[in-house]
C-alpha cells in the first residue's frame, strides 16, 4: 500500500524564492536517491519554471513531492500560477517563442529535461506545469493517479493522508482527514491508515478497521473507494466530510457519504456502488470546497492526473486547513 507523504509548498513571490525551491528540490532529490545527472536536470527544471512564473505571472507557488515508486520514483515539481495564461500552449513550447522578450527556451527546455511533463493553460485561467524527474523505470499501470497533501500554514505536519493500492483492473484508495490540524490530527490520520485491513474485500471493511484503530485519537473523517475496471463500477463509503466525485464524458456524480467521526460513537457503514466505465475519481478533504464545478467537457479532463489535481487545488483551496486531493483515472 502506498501511503502519501505531504507536499512542500513554496511561494514564488520574489526572485530569491526560485533559489529556495531549487535547494528544497535538491534535498528531496537526496532523500529519494536521484543520481547526479537526474539532480542536474531537476535543478534546471525548477529554475526554468520559477523564472517563467516570475516573468509571466509575477507570483505563483511551487509544490514539491516524491513520485510514486511504481512509477519510477524521483521528484514531482508543480509550478502553479493564476497569471494571464497562454492562448497557444503548443506554440509556447517551441524554442524561440516568448511573450516576455526573452529567448523563449524555458518551457521547451523543461519538457525535454523531464521524464513526465504536462501543462494546462488558457487565457484568464493561469498556468499549471507538472514535471517529474524519475530515479528509475516505471512499471506499466492500469490506473494513473496522484495525490497532493498540503499542510496548514505554520504547521510542521499534515493532518490529512491518502493511500492507494492496485492490482490489475482493481484499485482501492482513500483520503483521510484527521480532525483539526497539526500533530494530533496527523496522529489520528496515521492511526486510520494503519487500521485499513489488508485482506478487506469491501470498502466498509476498511472503515470498520479504521474506526477501531482511531479510538483514543481525536478522530478523523475518511472516504474509501474500491474501483473494478473489469466490471465498470466503483463502490464508495465514507464517514465525515471527505468528498468524492466521479467524472466521465457522460457527466459527474457526487457520491454520498455519512455523517460521523471515525474513532467516536458506533457508526453503521453503508456503501454505494456507481457505474464507472472509466474516467476520473476525485477525492478530497474539506480543505477544498466541495462545491467545485468543472464540467465534464472541460479541457482540463484531457490532462494528466498531476495537472488535474494541481488545478483543482489551486482554484478551490479554502486556505484555512490542511488540504488533500487525490485523483485517479483508469486507462482505457
Amino acid at each position: 500500500m502506498e501511503v502519501a507523504p505531504f507536499h512542500l509548498q513554496i511561494a514564488c513571490d520574489d526572485d530569491s524564492a526560485v533559489a529556495e525551491a531549487r535547494r528544497a528540490a535538491m534535498t528531496l532529490a537526496d532523500a529519494v536517491g536521484l543520481d547526479e545527472l537526474a539532480r542536474g536536470r531537476l535543478a534546471l527544471v525548477v529554475t526554468e519554471l520559477g523564472t517563467n512564473v516570475r516573468k509571466h505571472a509575477g507570483y505563483g507557488v511551487f509544490l514539491l513531492g516524491r513520485a510514486p515508486e511504481d512509477e519510477g520514483g524521483g521528484v514531482d515539481v508543480f509550478a502553479i500560477d493564476q497569471g494571464p495564461g497562454m492562448a497557444d500552449v503548443e506554440r509556447c513550447l517551441r524554442d524561440g517563442v516568448s511573450s516576455a522578450g526573452t529567448r523563449g527556451a524555458g518551457l521547451g527546455a523543461v519538457q525535454r529535461l523531464s521524464d513526465v511533463f504536462d501543462v494546462f493553460s488558457a487565457p484568464q485561467r493561469g498556468t499549471v506545469v507538472f514535471a517529474r524527474v524519475r530515479r528509475g523505470a516505471p512499471q506499466r499501470q492500469t490506473f494513473e493517479r496522484i495525490g497532493l497533501a498540503l499542510r496548514f500554514p505554520g504547521e510542521e505536519v499534515c493532518g490529512d493522508a491518502w493511500v492507494f493500492e492496485a492490482e490489475g483492473e482493481r484499485a482501492r484508495f482513500a483520503v483521510v482527514d484527521g480532525l483539526g490540524h497539526g500533530v494530533l490530527a496527523a496522529s489520528a490520520a496515521a492511526a486510520v491508515v494503519r487500521g485499513f485491513p489488508a485482506d478487506a474485500d469491501e470498502p466498509q471493511q476498511w472503515l470498520e478497521g479504521a474506526h477501531r484503530a482511531a479510538r483514543g485519537t481525536r478522530g478523523a473523517a475518511a472516504t474509501v473507494v474500491f474501483c473494478d475496471g473489469s466490471r465498470g463500477r466503483a463502490t464508495v463509503t465514507g464517514l465525515g466530510n471527505v468528498a468524492v466525485r466521479l467524472v466521465d464524458p457522460s457527466g459527474a456524480t457526487s457520491a454520498v457519504t455519512m455523517h460521523g467521526t471515525l474513532g467516536h460513537g458506533t457508526p453503521r457503514f453503508r456503501a454505494q456502488t456507481y457505474d464507472w466505465p472509466g474516467g476520473w475519481v476525485v477525492v478530497h478533504s474539506d480543505g477544498l470546497s466541495p462545491r467545485w464545478n468543472v464540467t465534464p467537457d472541460d479541457p482540463l479532463w484531457r490532462q494528466s492526473a498531476g495537472v488535474v489535481a494541481a488545478v483543482l487545488w489551486r482554484d478551490f483551496h479554502r486556505q484555512r486547513d490542511d488540504a488533500t486531493i487525490f485523483v485517479c483515472r483508469r486507462h482505457a
